[in-house]
Formats: structure tokens, C-alpha cells, sequence
């Protein structure tokens, strides 16, 4: 999860931030590409880069390919941010004072947009967790890298549930639904 969101937020905020400022065809072709991220089905995307690289898929890999996939709505978000920036006052004087685009996007306008990129980024975590998990659950993963899907995955083949032995999905599955509510109240508050 933290590795995906640290990924995903680099490019969704170089993507979000470039477009929201400068605007024009920039923007356009920019915002082409990520809206081309937006409707790509991601989970049998995922399946498929899977079987294609079955034998060298590992957890980092596989961390790179989510992020890859997982940065278009937050981008999308940070340019809304970005193009009010840009009408703003600061930014006129920014420009006036011989700053570089570069410069006003990282010095002026970043420290308005990374409460939003905070937010999103637990967000994005709880996606690539349960992604993960779902993926894992399934056997399209690593089976032999010790994560909570992995154990749910062998619990499920060693028919844990038939057999009576409850607790070997019902507290991976316990730890995942925590997870995803602490993660969840942790976005909500950050918003407020």
C-alpha cells in the first residue's frame, strides 16, 4: 500500500500539477492520457500483466504496476486544484517577480495541493490493499510471499472453513477490514 501511493502520488501530482498550470494544448493531451487511465478496467489489466510475467511477478512489480495504473482520479483532482492556483493573485506576482513555471508549481503551489495528495493517498492505499488481497485471494499473485491475501489464498485451499478451522480466514480478514476503516477515518479526518 505504501508503496503504490508513493509512486501513484508522484505521478498524479507531476500530471496534475503540469496541467493545471499550464493549461492550453499541454493540458489537453495531458489530461487525454489520463483520462485514458480512468476507464481502463484495472483488475483484469492486473490479471493479465500477471499471466504474462507470471514467473517474475513479485511484490514490488507488482507494487509498480498498480501505481502505473492507479494515479489517473487523484491527477484529475490536483489539476481542478492547479487551475485555481493559477488565477490566483500570488501567482500573477509569482510570474512577475521571474519565477519559473517549475518554481511556482513547487514552491507556491504544492503546499496548497498536499492536504489533497495526504487524502488521496490513504485512498490509494486502501485500493492497492484490497486489490492486493484480491488478487492474492485468488492465486494471481506471489503464493509464496507471506501477505494477508496469501494467507487467506492457502486458508482457502486447505479448506480451513469445511475442516472447522474458522479462525484462519476470519482474522486476516479481521486485519483487513480494520485496516481499511482506520485507513478510511484517517482520509475523512485529514479532509476535515
Amino acid at each position: 500500500g505504501l508503496a503504490v501511493a508513493a509512486l501513484s502520488r508522484v505521478i498524479s501530482l507531476t500530471v496534475g500539477l503540469v496541467s493545471g498550470y499550464m493549461g492550453g494544448m499541454t493540458d489537453r493531451v495531458l489530461m487525454s492520457i489520463n483520462d485514458t487511465f480512468i476507464i481502463i478496467p484495472l483488475f483484469p489489466i492486473l490479471v493479465l500483466f500477471y499471466f504474462v510475467m507470471r514467473d517474475s511477478m513479485s511484490w514490488a512489480m507488482l507494487a509498480v504496476i498498480m501505481a502505473a495504473l492507479g494515479w489517473a482520479y487523484d491527477a484529475r483532482l490536483i489539476r481542478s486544484v492547479a487551475m485555481s492556483l493559477r488565477t490566483r493573485e500570488f501567482t500573477s506576482q509569482c510570474i512577475f517577480s521571474g519565477m519559473s513555471p517549475g518554481q511556482i508549481m513547487t514552491r507556491e503551489h504544492l503546499p496548497y495541493v498536499l492536504p489533497i495528495v495526504f487524502s488521496t493517498t490513504l485512498n490509494n492505499m486502501n485500493w492497492s490493499i484490497g486489490m492486493e488481497v484480491t488478487l492474492s485471494v485468488l492465486g494471481f499473485t506471489d503464493i509464496n510471499t507471506p501477505t494477508i491475501g496469501v494467507m487467506i489464498y492457502w486458508a482457502n485451499q486447505h479448506t480451513a472453513l469445511v475442516a472447522g478451522i474458522w479462525w484462519w480466514i476470519f482474522f486476516p480478514v479481521l486485519l483487513v477490514v480494520t485496516t481499511f476503516i482506520g485507513l478510511f477515518l484517517l482520509a475523512v479526518s485529514m479532509n476535515e
